[in-house]
């Protein structure tokens, strides 16, 4: 939060980024959350939130944070979480597709494959 109670987006990420950076996966998971609950067309945050959960091993709730995502409008980041949900299921056919999506939105997306 700012001074005077404004949300200050770019201080959220950074924090929701350090907690990541210090294995604190509960804290950085409801950090992210809370971003996303802020904004939910925030789909970088959508995206490291769904691979948080994924990491903890919560893949139900992270293929609903991705598909509530998408609904709003497909992006890079949700693509490759959705791509990295299949490849946990073995699903490779479905996992190149959306990895190939993600790829074509944005190279530099980071975790479709």
């Amino acid at each position: 939060m700012r001074p005077g109670g404004q949300w200050d987006r770019k201080q959220a990420t950074e924090d929701a980024q350090r907690l990541d950076h210090e294995h604190d996966l509960e804290g950085a998971i409801a950090a992210y959350a809370a971003i996303v609950a802020a904004d939910p067309t925030d789909h970088v945050s959508r995206g490291e939130w769904a691979r948080l959960l994924m990491e903890t091993s919560r893949y139900v709730e992270a293929e609903q944070i991705c598909r509530e995502g998408l609904t709003i409008a497909p992006s890079a980041p949700l693509l490759a979480a959705v791509s990295q949900l299949h490849q946990t299921y073995f699903q490779v056919p479905e996992a190149i597709a959306h990895a190939q999506r993600a790829i074509e939105a944005d190279i530099g997306c980071g975790h479709a494959w």
